[in-house]
This record gives structure tokens, C-alpha cells and sequence, in this order.
């Protein structure tokens, strides 16, 4: 009997091996982007910055911005007393002013009757078009499937996943409490761009400043390590969500992400 089993289980060592099935590599659109103080787009504002109002030159690199003659973010004169208005106001002669204060702002004196009360509005600053199939900051994120290699996709879900590298680029709220406390002038547009990568247990985060100020525009940038994905779970009896995530002072949705460990640096001439 032992020697019928060692037979059977033997292979003809003449054989050829069957070849094995080789994995797919995938590569996902919006896996990572990276942030270069001293490159030209952040490091040079004559690149970063179309020579237009309104719109952008025809020889426009990606991720360049222009200065809108539009905005909400009503000023009481140069002063730190601002508010944002609920309808948007366009500049009556369409062109803003520049002023190297507060950072360096672009604003438009108010021409209606609320002049009085809000003298002038900060300019909003707009990214100029990205090429078919890029969007985001920078152009950097792919919204296209033909805007990645061959044998990938563009990946555009939210959802956290362990095993899958996530980038995201957020826009500050101008009213909300944080803009105010870090921006008590106002007169910026902050956005933060964020690559989370659970699997190597890293996370970087970028504070970008107003992109059509001449000052270089990223603020500070973050290396977080031992960084993990929690899940909440429903309880059976309440029905009620119940983890880590819910748990915090700012009630995460699930899933959500903590990192133990975070360096910073400050690229220099940022204004921050």
C-alpha cells in the first residue's frame, strides 16, 4: 500500500511542469501623488500662474491656475474682519488688483451697494482645464480608464481599503472654524492633498496655500508611519454602530484610518 501511494504521488520527473498562471499586475489610476516644492509649478509662478484673467494661456502647463474675477469671501477693507456672502460677486471693471499683504491677495473693490459694509472681495483662484482624462489638483488623478498605462484602470472609489494606496486633494471650506483659525485674514484657498497606503502602513500629507500668490504655495508637508484602517461593526441588540471609528471625538464614518507617528517639514519661502 505505502509503495502504490509513493507512485501515485510521484511525478514523471521527464515531464514538462505545467506553467503557472501568472497574477495580473494591476495598477491603479490615483495610487500616489507627489508634491515637489522646487518643482517649477510650485517653485515658479510665472509657470504656476497663466498670464490671464479669467482664463489661462494656450501654452498652459497642468495643474496651472488663474486668478477669477469672481468671489464670496467679502472683505472689511484690508483689515482681518471678513465673512463669506451667500451670493457670488464678479468684479465690475473684470480685473483684480494684486497687494503683497496677507500673504499676497488678489481682490476686487465692491462696486454695488454693498460697498459700504464689504469694500472688497477676495478673488477666487481656479485650476485651468487638465487634458482629457486627468482632473484634480495638479491634473495629477486620472478620471478616464484611457488616461492610465495599458493593463490598468482609473480607480475613483472613496471607500477606504486596506490592500489598495488612495490619494484625495480637499478644498477648505472658507467658513468653516479651521480656515479661520489657521487663515484669520482670510484671503487664501487652501486645499490638502492626502496619499494613504495601509499596506506599507504610510500616510503624506500636503497644506497647499492660494496657487495664484507669487509665494510658494505649499505650506508644510507631513510623513506619517505605523498607520492602520479601523472598521466598525453593527451591534446585534441596538442595531447602533459600534468601534473605533464612531468612537472618536469627531465620529468617523467606518471605515477610517489612524497613524502613531508624523514629521513635518516646511518647504522654504512658504508663508506659513
Amino acid at each position: 500500500d505505502l509503495e502504490d501511494t509513493a507512485n501515485t504521488s510521484t511525478s514523471d520527473p521527464e515531464a514538462e511542469p505545467e506553467p503557472e498562471e501568472e497574477e495580473e499586475d494591476i495598477i491603479l489610476g490615483s495610487h500616489n501623488v507627489e508634491v515637489d516644492p522646487d518643482a517649477p509649478l510650485f517653485s515658479d509662478s510665472s509657470v504656476r500662474i497663466s498670464a490671464e484673467q479669467d482664463g489661462c494661456s494656450v501654452d498652459a502647463v497642468p495643474g496651472s491656475v488663474y486668478v477669477a474675477t469672481k468671489g464670496k469671501e467679502y472683505h472689511y477693507g484690508g483689515e482681518w474682519r471678513w465673512e463669506m456672502a451667500e451670493e457670488e460677486m464678479n468684479c465690475s471693471n473684470q480685473e483684480c488688483l494684486f497687494e503683497r499683504h496677507w500673504g499676497g491677495r488678489w481682490y476686487c473693490p465692491t462696486s454695488d451697494d454693498r460697498s459700504e459694509m464689504y469694500p472688497s472681495f477676495s478673488c477666487d483662484c481656479e485650476q485651468c482645464p487638465c487634458e482629457d482624462g486627468r482632473g484634480g489638483f495638479a491634473c495629477a488623478f486620472c478620471t478616464k480608464d484611457e488616461a492610465c498605462a495599458e493593463g490598468s484602470w482609473c480607480s475613483k472609489s472613496t471607500i477606504l481599503n486596506e490592500n489598495e494606496a488612495k490619494a484625495w486633494t480637499c478644498s477648505m471650506d472658507p467658513s468653516s472654524s479651521i480656515y479661520k483659525m489657521f487663515w484669520s485674514n482670510g484671503w487664501q484657498h487652501p486645499q490638502g492633498l492626502v496619499n494613504l497606503d495601509f499596506e506599507n502602513d504610510t500616510m503624506d500629507i500636503t497644506m497647499i496655500g492660494n496657487m495664484c500668490s507669487p509665494n510658494q504655495p505649499v505650506l508644510f508637508q507631513c510623513q506619517c508611519h505605523q498607520c492602520w484602517m479601523a472598521k466598525d461593526e453593527i451591534d446585534s441588540t441596538t442595531k447602533e454602530r459600534v468601534g473605533y471609528c464612531i468612537d472618536t471625538s469627531e465620529e468617523l464614518p467606518s471605515p477610517c484610518g489612524r497613524c502613531q507617528k508624523c514629521s513635518c517639514s516646511y518647504p522654504e519661502g512658504a508663508n506659513m
